[in-house]
């Protein structure tokens, strides 16, 4: 059986990735805003704001819909998540700013 410790460690390892992958669809869409555009991967063009804004809101969409548990789990978890974040006392609760997490 799974030990309360073990439970706790894959929780918040759980939490912290998918905060990552949620991290990166954020980033992206600050670094769209900076440039007003947005590189498209998979065909190299650039696509207008809106669109790119579109797009990253249907990939979160997509991520909480393949981590139902993550918005529970980062609930438990979140004090001990943003004392971990580097940072994270002089950027506020990191967890709550990546487009609606929180």
């Amino acid at each position: 059986p799974i030990t309360d410790r073990e439970r706790l460690e894959a929780e918040r390892r759980y939490v912290s990735n998918v905060a990552r992958e949620l991290l990166m669809t954020s980033s992206e869409m600050t670094l769209c805003d900076t440039l007003n555009q947005s590189y498209n991967n998979n065909t190299g063009n650039c696509k207008d704001n809106n669109q790119a804004h579109s797009e990253i809101d249907d990939t979160q969409t997509q991520i909480f819909t393949l981590h139902p548990r993550f918005k529970a789990l980062l609930d438990k978890h979140k004090d001990i998540m943003v004392s971990l974040t580097p940072g994270s006392h002089s950027k506020g609760d990191v967890a709550c700013n990546q487009g609606g997490i929180g």
